[in-house]
Parts: C-alpha cells; sequence; structure tokens
C-alpha cells in the first residue's frame, strides 16, 4: 500500500472516531438541553421523593431507589466522584462510583439512586444525574 493510501485511510478512520465521538455527546444532551451522566434518572421504578422526607424518615428510606431533586451545593474538585444536593433546608450528599460529572455549584439536578445511613446520616449513592440549568 502506498504512503498516499496509508494516509488517506488514516484520515477516514481519524473522521469516523470524530464522527462517533460527536454522536456519544450529542446523545448524552437530552430534551430541553438537559445533560445525562449514568443512567437514566426516573428509569427503573425510582420513587420521586423530596430531600425534606428523607431527612424526616431516614431509617424507612435506607436501601430503596429514589429520585429527588434540587441545586448542586458543592461538587468534588478532584474528579466530579461526588456533589451535595440541597433544597434549601436539607443537604444530601451523592457519591458516584460509576461515573464523573461536570456540573457548577446551583445548577438544578434530578438525581437517582439508593439511600444508604451512616451514623443516622443519609447519603445517596448516584446510579443517574441529570442536570437542567
Amino acid at each position: 500500500m502506498s504512503r498516499r493510501a496509508r494516509l488517506l485511510r488514516w484520515v477516514i478512520g481519524m473522521s469516523v472516531v470524530v464522527a462517533l465521538a460527536l454522536t456519544a455527546v450529542i446523545a448524552v444532551r437530552g430534551a430541553g438541553g438537559a445533560t445525562r451522566y449514568g443512567a437514566p434518572v426516573g428509569a427503573g421504578g425510582a420513587e420521586v421523593v423530596e430531600l425534606a422526607n428523607i431527612f424526616a424518615d431516614t431509617t424507612s428510606y435506607n436501601g430503596r431507589r429514589v429520585v429527588v431533586s434540587g441545586r448542586v451545593g458543592q461538587v468534588c474538585q478532584t474528579s466530579g466522584c461526588w456533589i451535595t444536593l440541597t433544597d434549601g433546608a436539607n443537604q444530601l450528599f451523592v457519591q458516584f462510583y460509576d461515573f464523573t460529572v461536570k456540573v457548577r455549584p446551583g445548577a438544578r439536578v434530578r438525581v437517582q439512586g439508593t439511600v444508604r445511613v451512616i451514623n443516622s446520616a443519609p447519603y445517596l449513592v448516584g446510579e443517574g444525574l441529570e442536570v437542567n440549568g
């Protein structure tokens, strides 16, 4: 194979890689401009609850899959492996094990995950996150 043919083959191959990467990025952007990470939020029968309910009856939510909404308080500055979610009165720690997120404090989000309790304090093992603004 000539040098020109190899170069042409490489350019076509790289074009395909770039096109696939752009398609993956576009696929993450949902309707209305929402950005999604991890599993689809609201899928799999997770119960939609208010943060206040989790804090009011922590033990009954332990081990349950839920969807909660709020604003991002803090974000892991190292890798984006956790956030805090707040409704103004309550703050829930959300840990991501299967993905990392790039989200700014103050962004409005919905998070799906499983509630866990350590030392009487709830936290969420995040399965999916949807950023709405």
